[in-house]
């Protein structure tokens, strides 16, 4: 068998402690999400207009936290009190959001306002990041 060259021992080595390093950061980000940090929750009383939700997930979402511009979330939206998401959109970038998930969501909330209370959870992965890096 071959020898490996220095140049591979080294490729190797940074392949390794990136792998570590990804696991050890997904499972601080994962602790960080269950401790609630990155995790918003608001609830509206039937019959609130779509745009005062919508407010709040733009001002939400306008103080999320962006290390090394990770700026992604979920959004899940239950009506009344249901134990699972009525919908869900992940979000790879805050400025992703501009374009269909805002129009769907918008959709959704016209749909269902007049007729639901309505919770809004959101789940900030930049938030719960920027806490893992800070400690």
């Amino acid at each position: 068998m071959p020898r490996p060259n220095a140049q591979e021992v080294i490729l190797n080595l940074v392949r390794w402690f990136r792998t570590r390093d990804a696991r050890r950061i997904e499972a601080a980000v994962e602790s960080a999400l269950l401790r609630g940090i990155g995790v918003d929750e608001a609830t509206w009383p039937v019959g609130t207009d779509p745009q005062t939700i919508l407010g709040w997930i733009g001002q939400r979402l306008g103080a999320m936290r962006t290390p090394y511009g990770i700026s992604g979330f979920q959004l899940d939206l239950f009506l009344d009190e249901e134990g699972a998401p009525h919908a869900m959109w992940e979000v790879a970038t805050r400025s992703a959001w501009f374009g269909e998930p805002q129009r769907e969501v918008t959709e959704e909330l016209d749909r269902w306002c007049q007729k639901h209370a309505i919770t809004i959870a959101l789940i900030c992965f930049g938030d719960a990041l920027a806490s893992t890096l800070s400690s």
